[in-house]
Order: structure tokens, then sequence, then C-alpha cells
């Protein structure tokens, strides 16, 4: 039976959480078989590795995959390369992520499930976590029990467990559902934001620009619980993530016209070569220095947010923009990355080859890189 659902855990050096939240994944009422766990290991040095190999043997073989990654020492690396390569790898056409520190309730999945095949709109669903605190993470049982989400809370004190509500179209990666084809189309999470949160925000912002509806919370049988841990080192760098907003604000010349009268000219740079050197230049600036640069930044009008407006509930290749690629994947195009572009929406294509916006947003992308050829055959072949 075909794998349905895709369930990626990114995990960096929380063996003991991951072990009780797989226990949470492994007690699922979803069919196992078409079920499966993309475990991707952003570099520990803990018992990861052990973890999974022990969790592996409870599902079909092949049904927990591992996957180790490399992080260099001592620097804070966000989740969004290591979603990334879940993300390539999934099977399942519906993606769900989550983080190693979530219990999940035993209808978690079935119920995602459930709710995005009946749905009749295009929809990410999110859950507000039921936050647990270091007394409750640490109290007999929590870690090393098999309680579902309803039992766990019972057991704890009312103290230790409060309700996350954040409202709105909120993204976060305590238990995130949607269907895979949009994350590609979407160009997958953005990996320049290497700090702490801004890879979600910006993720679930492009996911929304496309017209997706929201669901917060599936349902009470689908809630989960954020066991506590310590932040690792260095995710509380907020200058990085004031720099990283400001680079990825999705408008290539607002940044390049607002830091030329602080003597930072870009222009005549590729755009890898302009985003490392405004970056390198911003990070050797002195508080003062940055902040005069980053006051008033926020394009909230001009043809950025223009583009966004017009965007809304449009399709991959309305020909509204002309050969302007897809804005779902501007944290790419804006600075000329055209051929991972073009390598996520050719995994769109994978899932819906007869979509002829997604055709005419691959030819978009050919042209960029000179391939007319190309295009020329796949227009021809429509």
């Amino acid at each position: 039976m075909a794998v349905e659902v895709s369930i990626i855990v990114c995990a960096y050096n929380r063996a003991r959480l991951l072990a009780r939240g797989l226990r949470s994944l492994l007690a699922q009422d979803f069919p196992p078989e078409r079920l499966e766990i993309i475990l991707v290991d952003d570099g520990s040095t803990d018992d990861t590795p052990e973890v999974a190999r022990q969790a592996a043997s409870a599902l079909p073989p092949g049904h927990l995959r591992y996957v180790a990654l490399s992080k260099p020492a001592g620097l804070y690396r966000s989740p969004a390369r290591a979603r990334n390569v879940g993300l390539w790898a999934a099977r399942g056409w519906l993606v769900i992520l989550t983080d190693p520190e979530i219990v999940a309730g035993r209808r978690a999945v079935s119920m995602h499930y459930a709710l995005h095949r009946d749905s009749p709109v295009e929809l990410v669903a999110t859950t507000a976590p039921w936050m647990v605190s270091p007394e409750g993470t640490a109290a007999p049982g929590t870690l090393d029990g098999d309680d579902d989400v309803a039992a766990l809370r019972r057991k704890l004190r009312p103290t230790d467990v409060t309700r996350d509500d954040a409202k709105g179209p909120h993204f976060d990666a305590h238990f995130a559902s949607f269907k895979r084809y949009w994350a590609y189309a979407n160009g997958g999470v953005n990996e320049r934001y290497e700090s702490w949160g801004f890879e979600s925000t910006d993720f679930c912002r492009r996911l929304h620009w496309h017209g997706l509806g929201h669901v917060q919370d599936v349902g009470a049988e689908a809630e989960v619980c954020h066991l506590w841990h310590d932040r690792p080192p260095g995710c509380d760098d907020a200058r990085m993530r004031e720099i990283e907003d400001f680079l990825n604000c999705g408008d290539r010349n607002f940044v390049v016209n607002a830091l030329r009268p602080h003597g930072i000219d870009l222009r005549g740079l590729g755009g890898a070569e302009a985003y490392a050197a405004a970056r390198e230049a911003l990070l050797r600036m002195t508080p003062v220095e940055l902040a005069r640069v980053l006051l008033g930044t926020v394009p909230q009008q001009g043809p950025f947010a223009d583009r966004i407006t017009r965007f809304r509930l449009h399709r991959p290749g309305d020909p509204i923009y002309d050969l302007e690629p897809w804005i779902g994947l501007r944290h790419l195009t804006d600075w000329d990355d055209w051929t991972t572009a073009l390598a996520w929406i050719d995994l769109a294509r994978r899932d819906w080859p007869a979509d002829d916006g997604l055709r005419l947003e691959q030819a978009k992308l050919l042209l960029k890189l000179g391939r007319v050829e190309e295009v020329e055959q796949l227009l021809t072949n429509a």
C-alpha cells in the first residue's frame, strides 16, 4: 500500500525528548503501512541515531527513514535545511511537520488526513500546543511513559500545562500539515534564515500568499503537548534575525536602494554576490549603524506589496505576471537562484504534471537560465 502521509521530524541533540515524541507517532491510529516518518538529524552528537534505530523496528521496513546532516560546531542553524531535506524525501501526498519534543494525540494524523482529504479548499492546518513546564517535563512518567495527550495533561498539575493560543495566519512546526505540492510550489523553506524562528514565519507567509485557508486546531483528539527544552546556544540572536528579515523582505531593489545611502553599493553584483556582500556589511556594523539602516526599511508599500495584493487567490502561471516567476519563489528568484527555483517547480510538476500554470512557471525559469530550446520543447508538447 502506498505511503500517503509523510511526517518530517527535524532533531538536534534532544534524544530523550525525541524518543517520547516518536512513541506518540508510533501509537497513531492511522494505518502504519500508509505512514512514513522521515527523521532528519541536524548534526546531533547525542543518542539520536540509536533512538531512530529503535523506533524503526516498530514500523514496516523502510517506513522510518533516518537522514544525518552535518552541522558547524558552535553555531546555531535554523531547521530550514533539514526540513527541505525531508520535503525532498517525502513520499506521501500529505506532509506533517513536527518537532522532537511534541507528544501528539493518537488521532492527530488521521484527523489531519481526513481534514485535507475532505476539504473543498486548499488548507494549512496547525495546532496550538499545550506547553509543558520544566517541572512537568521532569515529572515521573512524562518522558518515560506512553500516556496519550489527554492522559498526560490529567496527570500533570494544572500549573504545569498552559495553552499556546496563537491565532491568525500563524505557522509553526509543532504539528502542521499541508499537501506536499504546496511546499514544492512554494520553493521549500528559505535556507537564508539561519537564526531561530523566522524560517517558519516566512514559509507560512508565502503559503498564505497562495490563498490557502488556515485551520487552527483540528480537534481535541488531535491536540499535542510541547515538552520543555533548553534553547540551543545562539538561537536568541536578535541582531541576526533583524538582518535576515531585512535581506529577505522579498524586494531586492528595495534592499539595494536602502543600503546605498550607507555606503553599500550592490549595483552590478550578481544575486548571490549581492546577498553575501550585504550580509557581511550589515554584520560588521555597530548597533547604532545597523539601527539607522533598518529604521523604517520594511516595505509596507511599493511594487512588492502591490504584487502580493494582486497575487492573492491566483494560481501559478497567471499571465498577469508576464515573465516574472511565481511570487512564492521570491526568496530564491530575488537573488537570482533560478536553478534551485526550477528544481522545486520540477518537483511540483511531478505531483501535478498536467497543470498548465506550473508548466508556464517552468518555462519562465528556463528562460531566465537561457535554456530556450527546452522552453520551445516544453510548450510544444503542452
